[in-house]
């Protein structure tokens, strides 16, 4: 029973450990809609372009963002370019609720940021591991908005001009 037991405590030590381990330095990074109709390609010199694809996977690009981006996302119509904390799922030990956290873009013009103190009731809810606080996720991105899994739980985020629009449609 011992022997059974001790692979899976290694395994799950070692799970736990990658969790909270340095983050590569930075490097490309590229991300596409679900239906790989708009990609991304973020560059660690400085430069994030999105590129429409057609065709026999035929990229144009439609227009690019200063910066480079550690989880960048974008919407199924490429409207919206969605920039993820640059520390992932972590945040040190002495964030503030200042730090942005989502960074919104529509066709490549900052159109919003959201803030940890926006996404929580509370940063006692931040969740301590090894080193950092683990606050959450982008879960996904549409036309309309991103979802994002905080440590409190599943949130939709409309994009400020979908509200505006769906507003002076009344």
């Amino acid at each position: 029973m011992k022997t059974q037991l001790l692979p899976i405590l290694i395994l799950l030590f070692t799970i736990s450990a990658f969790g909270d381990a340095p983050l590569l330095e930075p490097q490309q990074v590229r991300a596409c809609d679900d239906q790989v109709n708009f990609c991304v390609l973020s560059d660690p010199k400085g430069i994030t372009s999105i590129y429409k694809i057609s065709g026999n996977f035929k990229a144009t690009e439609i227009y690019k963002i200063s910066g480079w981006f550690r989880a960048p996302h974008i919407s199924p119509d490429g409207k919206y370019f969605v920039a993820g904390y640059s520390g992932l799922n972590l945040v040190p030990q002495d964030v503030t609720p200042e730090e942005v956290m989502v960074a919104i873009y529509k066709n490549g013009v900052l159109d919003k940021v959201i803030k940890l103190g926006e996404l929580l009731h509370s940063m006692q809810s931040l969740k301590r591991t090894v080193s950092h606080y683990e606050w959450g996720y982008i879960k996904s991105v549409s036309n309309y908005g991103v979802e994002l899994q905080t440590v409190e739980g599943s949130q939709f985020v409309e994009f400020p001009s979908y509200q505006i629009h769906r507003e002076t449609k009344r």
